[in-house]
């Protein structure tokens, strides 16, 4: 498990652990995919967004993003995906699971939005 120190990257919120809680559903296995999720803005907010990054970085990648004044209204949930940033991987590392891990992680927290981005060569 990843431990890190609640409030150590400014304002942002910091919780290790099992964000996504146990995955499964119709036709599917159950699985508990670990989440270190960073936050931001207020959790009773209108709008809520959830970050993911690429190029095997954590959730603390969009911490500058996260700072701008003008998103002070937004919840802004960033997560590090499992197996990146020395998380632990999920069962399963292949595309199509780790999309399901993440919908449902968007559809558990009412996200209106998914942001994410990659680096490549």
């Amino acid at each position: 498990m990843i431990r890190r120190r609640l409030g150590a990257y400014g304002g942002l919120r910091v919780r290790p652990g099992s964000a996504g809680g146990t995955l499964g559903g119709e036709g599917r296995a159950q699985m508990s995919v670990e989440w270190e999720t960073v936050e931001s803005g207020p959790a009773a907010a209108d709008r809520t967004v959830l970050l993911i990054p690429g190029g095997l970085m954590s959730a603390r990648s969009y911490a500058e993003l996260m700072a701008q004044p003008a998103l002070s209204g937004v919840r802004l949930v960033a997560v590090t995906l499992p197996g990146h940033a020395g998380a632990p991987p999920p069962e399963d590392f292949s595309i199509e699971p780790c999309a399901r891990h993440a919908a449902d992680l968007a559809a558990g927290l009412g996200c209106d939005a998914v942001v994410g981005f990659t680096i490549t060569p």
